[in-house]
C-alpha cells in the first residue's frame, strides 16, 4: 500500500512537472524567444496545403481539342509541380503555376484554393487576385469573393481593365442588387485606364438601353462622349441602337 502511494505521488510529481515546463516553454515561445509549438495561423496554413495539393482526378475535364494523350501529359506535370510546391509551401509563384494547371484541367475549386494560397503569400500579384475573380465569378458562382478580388487587384493595379471589365459583368449580370455600382466603377475605370475610354463610354450607353436598367438621357449622355473620342466606334454603336438619334 505504501509502494502504491509513493508511486502514485512520483506520477504526480512528474505530471506536474512536466506541465510546469511545456507552461514555461509555451511562455518563452510567446516573449519570442524560443519556437517549438506550431501557431494556430501554422496550423491553419499547414491545413490548407494539404488540401490544396490533393489531386482529385475524378474532377479532371478534358478541354476542347484535348485529346486523352495531352491530357495525361498535364495530369503527370501536375503531380511534378506538386512536388515542387512541397520542396517550398512559402512559394508564391509555385503555386501559382500549380493553380494554372489545375485550371487548365478544369478544376476549379482546387485551383481557387491553390491561387488563394498564393494571394495570401503575395497579395501585390494582381494577376493571381484577378484570376481568382474570374474563378469566382465565371465558376464556382461565389459573386462576393468574385467581388473582393477583383478590387484587390484594382487596389494594385488602378487602370487593369479585365478587372474593371470583371467587375462590370458582376454588377450588370450577377449581382443585380448593387447594379447602382456600375456606373460609378465605369467611370471610375474612364479616369484610370484612358486609353480604352472610348470603350467603356459604349458599356454605359449598352447598360443604360438595356431593358432592366434603361434610361435613354443617360445613354445620349455616353454616346455623345463616345462620338467625340471616337467617331467609328460610335458610328457601330448607332447602328445597333438607332434610338440614340433620337
Amino acid at each position: 500500500m505504501e509502494n502504491k502511494k509513493k508511486t502514485i505521488i512520483i506520477i504526480f510529481t512528474v505530471i506536474v512537472a512536466a506541465v510546469a515546463v511545456l507552461a514555461l516553454l509555451f511562455y518563452y515561445q510567446q516573449q519570442g524567444l524560443i519556437k517549438i509549438f506550431p501557431t494556430t495561423q501554422e496550423l491553419e496554413f499547414n491545413r490548407q496545403v494539404k488540401e490544396a495539393l490533393i489531386i482529385d482526378q475524378e474532377k479532371f475535364k478534358m478541354a476542347d481539342g484535348v485529346d486523352q494523350v495531352m491530357l495525361q501529359n498535364k495530369i503527370d506535370e501536375l503531380i511534378a509541380q506538386k512536388d515542387v510546391v512541397l520542396s517550398d509551401t512559402h512559394n508564391a509563384v509555385t503555386w501559382y503555376k500549380f493553380a494554372q494547371m489545375k485550371e487548365f484541367l478544369n478544376d476549379h475549386q482546387g485551383a481557387a484554393q491553390a491561387w488563394e494560397i498564393s494571394y495570401n503569400l503575395k497579395p501585390n500579384d494582381f494577376r493571381t487576385s484577378s484570376n481568382l475573380g474570374n474563378i469566382y465569378q465565371y465558376f464556382i458562382k461565389d459573386f462576393e469573393k468574385a467581388e473582393f478580388y477583383y478590387l484587390k487587384s484594382l487596389e494594385v493595379k488602378i487602370d487593369m481593365a479585365s478587372a474593371y471589365h470583371g467587375l462590370m459583368d458582376l454588377y450588370q449580370f450577377n449581382m443585380p442588387e448593387k447594379s447602382e455600382k456600375f456606373e460609378p466603377l465605369v467611370l471610375r475605370a474612364v479616369a484610370n485606364d484612358s486609353l480604352n475610354a472610348a470603350a467603356y463610354y459604349v458599356n454605359l450607353v449598352d447598360f443604360f438601353l438595356s431593358s432592366k436598367y434603361y434610361n435613354l438621357n443617360k445613354a445620349q449622355e455616353y454616346f455623345s462622349k463616345t462620338r467625340d473620342l471616337d467617331p467609328e466606334r460610335a458610328a457601330l454603336v448607332i447602328q445597333n441602337y438607332p434610338e440614340l438619334n433620337n
